[in-house]
């Protein structure tokens, strides 16, 4: 069992442009992970 690494707010009240954020791969992986940190949606 791989255990999952929470957020630190590294991001908090940044934006952040992700593109190729489609729902798969690695684009949709980054934009969750830059929501997690805080980025502004």
């Amino acid at each position: 069992m791989i255990d999952y690494v929470p957020g630190h707010n590294l991001l908090a009240d940044k934006a952040v442009v992700v593109t190729a954020a489609a729902g798969t791969g690695i684009g949709s992986a980054v934009a969750q992970r830059c929501l997690e940190e805080g980025a502004r949606s």
